[in-house]
């Protein structure tokens, strides 16, 4: 046990003497890590290409449900509550 404290202590010893670091980056460092970064995401991930163009669809089938139930509604009678496939379909099930 007195081997382990006594080189614990040396080692206490060694990084209190050990000279602070200057952790700023080097001149240019965050250009060039920018320039990486757009020159590797010049060509994008297929994650990503699926991920713009699932947003983009979402927008179109929001658009299209959107359009479809404003025709809907301008060609209803006023009541949106009478089905006209129910009444259809009564007609086509409907068994004497």
């Amino acid at each position: 046990m007195n081997d382990f404290d006594s080189r614990w202590q040396s080692a206490l010893d060694a990084a209190r003497r050990t000279p602070s670091r200057d952790d700023t980056p080097p001149f240019g460092f965050t250009s060039r890590v920018i320039t990486l970064h757009r020159s590797s995401s010049a060509t994008p991930s297929t994650f990503l290409l699926w991920w713009k163009l699932t947003w983009r669809a979402i927008g179109v089938a929001a658009v299209a449900l959107v359009v479809a139930a404003a025709l809907n509604f301008s060609t209803s009678n006023g009541s949106a509550l009478e089905p006209a496939i129910v009444d259809s379909m009564d007609d086509v099930l409907y068994l004497p």
